[in-house]
């Protein structure tokens, strides 16, 4: 029977620390600059909020990115965009409105 517990426990804890993802939370406005980088694992999730209005936060579209996203115009304030990542890389995006120098992140 102890074997049978510790086995049991040892596949819960296994599968467990596989299924954590984390959520950040980032900050979207216009004179951020790059300071939007960020070192994430496959599955998280990064969460823009428009912290002032009329942005959209879209991949690098010179096809640097390995994913592809596209808020599209969002011109409230507090809007949000989400995306889960799921291709392990290097994704550059940025503000389609606003462009790179004013509004970018890895």
């Amino acid at each position: 029977m102890k074997k049978i517990l510790l086995f049991v426990f040892l596949i819960v804890f296994y599968f467990s620390g596989i299924a954590q993802t984390e959520t950040y939370n980032l900050n979207w406005f216009a004179g951020i600059g790059s300071n939007v980088d960020l070192t994430i694992e496959t599955g998280d999730t990064v969460i823009w909020t428009w912290t002032s209005p009329n942005h959209s936060v879209e991949n690098d579209p010179s096809g640097t990115s390995v994913e592809t996203f596209d808020s599209g115009i969002l011109a409230a304030n507090r809007s949000t965009f989400s995306f889960t990542f799921t291709t392990s890389g290097t994704n550059d995006y940025d503000c389609g409105v606003h462009g790179a120098t004013s509004m970018s992140g890895t």
